[in-house]
């Protein structure tokens, strides 16, 4: 894929669709106006289940009664000369009760979230087999639902706490299963994920059509998530030749890890590790 120049915009909350989820013509405007300036827009997330919501007044992706909005969203981008990508997400602990069918908010584990900015304190139910299951096809649907409205890309959303991240923490995964445990068994859920929408990409779009994935370093938590359990996530997804990796930062020019001594910046530690793979690196920072 080739941008008409280096800017891009990252994905940000707009908190703007219709009541029922779907693209609301201020949306169609907001981006498009963007877009003349931008090499590639992302997108805010976009759920891929019904419980996998986030915010008020976030886009849904789960069901096809969203492309035809999605595809007047696609369109208003790419008029302005930008590539357009739908950033794909599950927000697992932090989805918002509010807005799910009896209040089912799930996770890897039933391990309580803390409330933040956006979300409540609360305890998530643990998802079965068979609902992780589904979990990655849906990636895999919300995938070709934006090939169908002519998206030139997605971003897995694999950062801030919500459902892919979930699995990957030492703290929020408590399995005991093959999805929790070791590094190895927790890292699987992301990989499964990819897998899913590589396999969509490479049936329903062209070589062009570029999948992303967001991420977040280090968790607050003490036995949270630590670097080395993200580079080793990303030497996974250069192995898997992702398109770019997003990398979500309070400060990007910083070392603010707070486990590690180290005191080089992270966005250039990570572009050390990634080197000379054909992989782009991003960063959204303050």
């Amino acid at each position: 894929m080739t941008l008409q120049n280096h800017i891009v915009m990252s994905p940000m909350t707009t908190w703007s669709s219709n009541e029922d989820q779907t693209v609301s013509d201020a949306e169609i405007k907001y981006y498009g106006a963007r877009a003349k300036s931008a090499g590639m827009v992302i997108t805010g997330s976009s759920h891929v289940q019904e419980n996998g919501v986030g915010f008020a007044n976030e886009l849904g992706v789960y069901d096809d009664r969203f492309v035809p909005g999605l595809t007047k969203l696609a369109t208003a981008i790419k008029a302005g000369g930008a590539r357009a990508v739908l950033q794909l997400n599950h927000a697992g602990d932090k989805a918002l009760p509010q807005f799910i069918s009896n209040h089912d908010v799930v996770s890897s584990s039933a391990v309580s979230a803390l409330q933040t900015a956006f979300a409540p304190a609360q305890t998530p139910r643990a998802l079965t087999e068979s609902e992780i299951l589904q979990v990655i096809h849906d990636f895999g649907f919300a995938t070709k639902r934006a090939i169908k409205a002519g998206f030139d890309g997605v971003e897995i959303h694999g950062a801030h706490g919500f459902l892919i991240q979930n699995f990957l923490s030492p703290h929020y995964n408590q399995r005991t299963d093959k999805w929790g445990g070791n590094l190895k068994n927790r890292l699987r859920f992301a990989m499964a994920v990819v897998d899913e929408v590589q396999k969509v990409v490479s049936e329903y779009a062209d070589s062009s059509f570029i999948i992303g994935y967001r991420i977040t370093l280090e968790e607050r938590e003490d036995d949270g998530l630590r670097l080395s359990d993200t580079e080793a996530l990303i030497k996974k997804l250069i192995k898997k030749q992702i398109g770019y990796l997003h990398l979500s930062l309070g400060n990007a020019l910083t070392s603010h890890s707070h486990y590690d001594d180290n005191s080089e910046p992270f966005i250039q530690r990570i572009s050390k590790l990634v080197g000379m793979c054909q992989v782009l690196v991003g960063c959204a920072s303050n």
